[in-house]
């Protein structure tokens, strides 16, 4: 599940290379914040996300699913 800046939550799918995606996360938050993401808990990784928008359609259910393209480390935003 993804959350935005302003808090809304999507569902989100990445269609590349999970080994690659999971050694990004570990060298750029470390190992700990991996696992409490797997395990569906806070953690501190705050990605910028290129992605499009699609309609999951389930078993005659609709849902809006975003579509990971490409993610980097976000910057902090600092306020002067």
């Amino acid at each position: 599940v993804l959350l935005t800046e302003d808090g809304h939550e999507a569902s989100g799918v990445l269609f590349k290379d999970i080994a690659e995606f999971e050694q990004y996360i570990r060298e750029e938050f470390g190992e700990e914040e991996l696992v409490l993401a797997y395990g569906g808990r806070r953690n501190e990784i705050r990605l910028s996300l290129l992605y499009y928008p699609r309609i999951n359609s389930y078993q005659g259910m609709d849902e809006l699913q975003i579509e990971i393209e490409g993610y980097q480390k976000t910057v902090a935003k600092t306020i002067s």
